[in-house]
């Protein structure tokens, strides 16, 4: 039965003949990457990156779809993530998708480090748990399906149909595209943490399709307890339809003593995003002396080649 669906995908990608030569080139060279197909579905075995992810072709704009496609995701990003989660006691992936980053930092997890990863559409929750116990981490990351805002109740998840579970949001953000529209619970991340009993939290990584502000102010407590490293994607025409501008995370971050860095090239501070600014992931760190050192440290790793 896989074999059919992969064929017939392999017949929608034919209309993409850059995609397509990338997809031949991949089944039949190996590492640094290769797909095989098992009773699970497609396995894309990435070598660099010494783990293991479910292919799902239909959902095209996924971080393993990048994978399949390019062999790379988030290069910088990666070893940024990485090199904080080996230092981290207990580390939030909200907004997790499929698992990339979930499977990535679980595997750099130290012996008595956990990570909890937030994913609150259905089948990319389905897709993350099953990618985590395809490399074995059932022990190490813990998932759990809701959506996180700055209250608890319900709201609707938009799904647009193209764009994919990537690009899943509280909002409609993509009005050319026809949506999928799904009802989740909510939650803040304060009372989540509380029911959860999460303790030691060093990095949170927030990657919420403009939610990002709702996200921290349903977690203000969180943050101010445990001064958490924050890694967060923000774009302004995401954060546009939630009413917003990503200056008031910089601002509302400032005043409990964390400096913005914008990842790029280098680690750049910052202290507004402007309309020249073509960075869309920023680090948060305060002046302690942990991520002082972290801060020297990133610089020596966003240097080497």
């Amino acid at each position: 039965m896989e074999r059919e669906l992969f064929k017939r995908t392999l017949d929608e990608l034919a209309s993409n003949a850059s995609y397509l030569t990338s997809l031949s080139s991949l089944l039949q060279t190996g590492p640094p990457r290769r797909l095989v197909l098992s009773e699970g579905g497609c396995v894309l075995y990435s070598e660099s990156l010494n783990a293991k992810f479910y292919w799902d072709a239909n959902d095209p704009r996924t971080a393993v779809s990048s994978l399949v496609a390019q062999g790379v995701y988030e290069e910088r990003e990666t070893r940024i993530l990485t090199h904080i989660v080996e230092q981290s006691r207990t580390t939030l992936d909200i907004g997790a998708n499929v698992g990339y980053y979930a499977v990535v930092l679980g595997l750099a997890l130290g012996k008595k480090s956990s990570l909890v990863a937030i994913e609150p559409l259905e089948r990319a929750s389905d897709q993350l748990t099953a990618n985590l116990k395809l490399n074995h981490l059932e022990g190490k990351v813990t998932s759990i399906q809701v959506a996180l805002s700055d209250s608890d109740g319900f709201a609707e998840l938009h799904v647009p149909e193209r764009s994919g579970s990537s690009a899943t949001s509280l909002r409609s953000l993509h009005p050319s595209e026809s949506e999928l529209r799904v009802s989740v619970e909510t939650r803040s991340l304060d009372s989540l943490v509380k029911e959860k009993a999460i303790t030691n939290i060093d990095l949170i990584k927030i990657d919420v399709e403009g939610a990002e502000w709702l996200v921290l102010q349903g977690g203000w407590g969180v943050v101010t307890s445990y001064r958490p490293v924050i890694f967060a994607e923000m774009l302004r025409k995401w954060s546009a339809g939630f009413d917003y501008h990503p200056n008031i995370v910089l601002h509302a971050l400032k005043d409990l003593g964390y400096s913005c860095f914008a990842v790029g090239d280098t680690l750049k501070p910052i202290s507004e995003i402007k309309n020249e600014t073509v960075e869309t992931n920023f680090l948060f760190l305060t002046s302690s002396d942990r991520h002082l050192l972290l801060i020297e440290s990133l610089c020596k790793i966003m240097e080497s080649p």
